[in-house]
């Protein structure tokens, strides 16, 4: 490939022996392998890989630039090509949909100025700039060019996961009708598939869109911690609880679900609608409003009228709240969380609150920041979601914890050095949906 860094037998080089573009970059890549890495200190050891992270990015703005140039200019067909993900699958043996991919991003990059200049800056990922350019459509080029800058903001601050979903929230608004045809192709392309091997085994395999998902899962997740529980109360003292991976005790909650499913009484209720119960976030106005939108306790947007829709037939435990109000205090009354509380820890957490975490609130417990013994409150702004490996640095690991005003866990080594994260976990992108045209900021 050194041929498509520069000809060094073009006319702009000279035969006295001018070296290519090529040879330049070959050198400089040379170079950076021949460093001793065990012959570093730690703090040498994390600027190295700091630096060459913000290189990275760099060169991944000049490679999506000149991809998107080159495309434009179609110079993959002089070579027969069909494409120029085809080409660059070919030469560089990139696989075929991400070629296709880069080349889309680099096209769009000329529009995304704000997202280029941060990902130069290594300031966000190639991944939170992809997110970016997939939003960016001729429906929606006039709002991205106005809110560009407010996204890039947020992906600043945010994990791919959780900008991915702020992008979301955003398109409910910038473009309702896309929006409503994915929900409508993903439901429509939803699929459940259960064969039998020859030895009678089940396989499962299936779709299902992001409302089903989240009922699913809950269910699943649900009984098979009852299951669980159960375990451990029946266990032998001598022989102690018998290790069972989740996959396979989630494969016993299915069962389990269909089994009480089938012992119940036909007679009473042959056909028996069921009741999920399901959470959802939702502003007050959203609920009012036609073209309001809420979102699942994972972050999944969710339209106003499948709001409406859930409410009709489902069990919903809903927090309702207008702006950033207190949600519940139980003073210090009461040592354990009750479950409303619980669901309003979850609702704001969404997963982990120790920074870069990203386990969900399932597999969570709710830490007392300060604990009740030494005169902690159980309120909301003294809870935080914490998984079981988090939970334990707390209490035994010598990490220690605050809550900043803003209710975010500020969290602390046992040298007592903070930990800084500059991304957040959680989506923070809440639009004002009175007028779906109206910028966020200026509500």
């Amino acid at each position: 490939m050194a041929e498509y860094f520069g000809d060094s037998n073009s006319g702009d080089s000279n035969n006295n022996g001018d070296r290519s573009a090529a040879d330049i970059w070959s050198d400089a890549g040379a170079s950076l392998l021949e460093v001793d890495l065990a012959a570093l200190s730690d703090a040498e050891l994390t600027q190295r890989l700091l630096g060459l992270e913000a290189l990275r990015s760099q060169l991944e703005v000049a490679a999506l630039e000149t991809g998107g140039e080159w495309d434009r200019r179609q110079l993959w067909a002089l070579d027969g090509a069909r494409s120029g993900g085809a080409w660059l699958a070919a030469r560089c043996g990139t696989a075929l949909s991400t070629a296709r991919e880069r080349l889309r991003v680099g096209r769009k990059l000329p529009r995304l100025t704000a997202g280029r200049a941060a990902l130069a800056a290594a300031t966000i990922t190639y991944s939170h700039l992809r997110i970016l350019a997939q939003a960016l459509r001729p429906e929606t080029e006039d709002l991205m060019a106005r809110d560009e800058a407010m996204l890039v903001a947020q992906a600043l601050e945010l994990t791919v996961e959780a900008f991915a979903k702020a992008v979301a929230h955003w398109l409910e608004h910038a473009d309702p009708d896309e929006s409503a045809r994915k929900k409508r192709m993903q439901r429509e392309g939803q699929s459940l598939h259960v064969s039998k091997t020859l030895d009678g085994i089940g396989v499962l395999n299936g779709t299902l869109d992001a409302e089903a998902t989240s009922i699913v899962s809950a269910e699943l997740h649900r009984v098979a911690d009852e299951l669980w529980r159960n375990e451990h109360r029946q266990a032998d003292s001598t022989s102690g609880v018998p290790v069972v991976l989740p996959a396979a005790r989630r494969a016993a909650a299915l069962v389990e679900i269909c089994r009480r499913a089938a012992s119940h009484d036909a007679a009473a209720s042959p056909w028996r609608t069921p009741t999920p119960q399901l959470m959802v976030h939702v502003d007050l106005n959203d609920l009012a409003s036609p073209t309001g939108t809420g979102s699942l306790a994972d972050g999944t947007p969710v339209s106003a009228e499948q709001l409406r829709r859930i409410g009709c037939e489902a069990s919903v435990a809903r927090l309702v709240t207008r702006g950033p109000s207190e949600v519940l205090d139980l003073g210090r009354g009461a040592r354990l969380p009750s479950p409303a509380l619980r669901r309003a820890v979850h609702a704001r957490d969404q997963h982990c609150g120790f920074p870069g975490c990203t386990v969900p609130p399932e597999w969570c417990q709710v830490h007392h920041v300060i604990h009740w013994a030494d005169g902690g409150e159980t309120v909301i702004t003294n809870l935080v979601l914490v998984c079981h490996h988090h939970h334990h640095l707390l209490h035994e690991g010598g990490w220690t914890a605050t809550m900043s005003p803003d209710q975010k866990l500020q969290v602390f080594r046992p040298s007592g050095t903070p930990l800084q994260l500059h991304r957040q976990n959680a989506h923070l992108f809440q639009p004002s949906k009175s007028d779906p045209n109206q910028h966020p900021e200026a509500a």
